[in-house]
């Protein structure tokens, strides 16, 4: 059975690629037939393996160095962290943590194929943001909440701590609703260009850099090719704590607790 890692964004976090987008210099990286943001699973790899430094079977489960890496592959595989729940702010309750039938599907299918057992539910589902079947956005209308039989699936499916507290806060609604939501809700922040020699602003103007707001929530599949006792042992140790993901980590970008479910 593979281990789940959920990411939970506890700053503003930038999964680039390095590409601009329209007037953006700097923009998330998007999966290309649906455009939600993901966080490739490459950096969740290098910054579990710089926190696992110093563990004996490092190279068994995260492969050996570059400069040897042709000599063998490491045990563990680790897919990108796909988004599963965006924050929002809403009139009621400050902000939910806003998810889509298709977001909770594809996770649930990994679920399904790992035979991943769910726990038994634990209370209401989004009563801190919503009166009864509708949600209320600053930005929108009130919304109509979709498929909460398949939200309370997903919910059961996530390591306790974290399930506390999204529950009372998660919403699932329409896709296109959705669509509207992130194109207003990812953050955009203006910087000023540096020279590379002085360390002073060049006079080159300013840069747009674009970010997933702090309390996003993404989920990776870790799975194994060999040693899986092994894996599990040393990516649930180098999961504890802080891990800095994406760009930008001096100034503050990508603070995340990792929270692991899954096998064990």
């Amino acid at each position: 059975m593979a281990l789940f890692l959920f990411v939970h964004a506890h700053s503003p976090l930038h999964p680039g690629t390095g590409q601009s987008l329209g007037a953006v210099d700097q923009a998330v990286a998007r999966d290309k037939a649906t455009g939600y943001p993901y966080l490739p699973g490459s950096s969740l790899k290098g910054a579990l393996r710089a926190k696992a430094a110093g563990n004996p079977d490092i190279k068994l489960v995260f492969g050996p160095d570059t400069s040897e890496a042709e000599k063998s592959s490491g045990s563990a595989v680790f897919g990108d962290a796909n988004l599963l729940f965006l924050p929002v702010r809403t009139t009621k309750g400050l902000f939910a943590y806003v998810t889509t039938e298709y977001m909770l599907r594809r996770f649930k299918r990994d679920a399904d194929l790992e035979r991943f057992t769910p726990r038994p539910g634990s209370g209401p589902i989004g009563n801190f943001v919503s009166d009864g079947k509708n949600v209320a956005f600053d930005d929108l209308a009130t919304v109509e909440k979709k498929d909460e039989a398949l939200l309370g699936q997903v919910l059961q499916l996530m390591p306790k701590e974290l399930e506390a507290e999204v529950r009372p806060r998660a919403v699932c609604i329409a896709e296109d609703t959705f669509r509207l939501l992130l194109e207003q809700g990812l953050d955009l922040v203006t910087r000023v260009r540096i020279d590379a020699e002085t360390h002073t602003a060049d006079g080159g103007g300013l840069w747009l850099e674009e970010n997933l707001p702090a309390e996003t929530i993404l989920v990776s599949l870790v799975g194994e090719l060999r040693d899986k006792p092994k894996v599990e042992t040393v990516v649930r140790k180098a999961a504890e704590g802080v891990t800095y993901l994406g760009g930008h980590v001096t100034v503050g970008r990508g603070r995340t607790q990792l929270h692991v479910g899954g096998a064990r």
